[in-house]
């Protein structure tokens, strides 16, 4: 049987994991009302030693641990980067600075989830700005995320790759009323598919170490993220590693991500050869035979799939593919 050698090109740090900090805690609301000075306490949210988020009577809001008053260059306020989006999704979504985020039309931020990161601090904390004063007042207000203490310590997140399979391991160093881990995977760096499931520990304050294996990973970029989530059902991801084969596999297929049609290549003959198409949960959802080097998958939910091809010499070939 034709053997893949796969190489691993990166295994991640789990230093870096510890250092981001998702607020996921209680609802608060911070209002600056009209006339309120941006130097006194009560015109200050200061929500950490290097942010304090206050507005003076005209233009937008500023940092003013850094800044004296707002910066129409636009990089106000300063040490943070906004996006609009879920908590729950902060790090697939597309930061920009405070002017970028709103259009500078601050009232169309109203009653729109987004998500502020805090640059220096590295947090992440889900906001809504629930209202706008207009010039001449300097008031404004919002709800955002307090501090809450995570479910896990995350120790390391790593990927090693043994022939097809890829083996992913990380540890906790505590972890509080924790139910289970998402692991999640794509071919893109884009667009993630849950691939399987570990229950957690639950509460603990000794080290645990979990092991996944992702079996049949094909020749090319392999991005994975873990979800964590906790008994009340709150999220943290961990940062995203990647891997990559190095030698080609005996299936190639394209396009991959698919819309409509997949078009398999091998050094094998393959016309007349037997496939089947199976879900990440192992259901055969499609089987026939190769004609003109092309299935079609249309029918297929968007989701990730496995191609199993058998040769006349009885070996199984296997890539997997994303469909749209």
């Amino acid at each position: 049987m034709r053997k893949l050698n796969l190489l691993l090109l990166l295994i991640f740090s789990g230093a870096l994991l510890n250092a981001q900090i998702v607020w996921n805690g209680p609802t608060i609301t911070f209002t600056k009302a009209n006339g309120v000075s941006p130097t006194s306490a009560a015109g200050q949210d200061k929500i950490t030693d290097n942010v304090w988020l206050t507005r003076d009577v005209i233009e937008g809001i500023f940092n003013i641990v850094t800044e004296t008053d707002y910066d129409k260059r636009g990089v106000s306020p300063a040490g943070t980067e906004w996006a609009y989006g879920s908590l729950s999704n902060y790090n697939t979504l597309t930061y920009r600075s405070w002017e970028g985020f709103n259009g500078m039309k601050p009232p169309t931020m109203i009653n729109k989830p987004a998500v502020l990161h805090l640059i220096a601090d590295n947090i992440y904390i889900g906001i809504t700005f629930t209202s706008w004063g207009g010039a001449g007042t300097g008031a404004f207000s919002y709800t955002r995320t307090t501090a809450a203490t995570l479910p896990i310590t995350l120790k390391g997140f790593s990927a090693s790759v043994n022939r097809q399979n890829t083996i992913l391991k990380w540890s906790t160093a505590t972890e509080t009323d924790n139910d289970h881990f998402e692991i999640e995977h794509s071919v893109n760096g884009k667009n993630f598919i849950t691939i399987g499931q570990v229950k957690a520990n639950g509460s603990s304050t000794s080290e645990h170490s979990y092991t996944y294996i992702h079996e049949n990973v094909e020749t090319g970029k392999h991005f994975y993220r873990i979800i964590d989530v906790d008994k009340s059902g709150h999220k943290s991801y961990s940062q995203t590693i990647t891997l990559s084969s190095g030698v080609a596999s005996a299936l190639q297929l394209h396009p991959n991500p698919a819309i409509s049609f997949i078009t398999v290549t091998s050094s094998f003959l393959l016309n007349g050869m037997e496939y089947s198409v199976t879900s990440v949960g192992g259901q055969v959802l499609l089987r026939g035979k190769i004609n003109s080097q092309q299935i079609d998958v249309q029918k297929l939910s968007q989701g990730q799939y496995l191609l199993t091809v058998k040769s006349n010499t009885g070996e199984l070939l296997k890539a997997q593919f994303l469909k749209k």
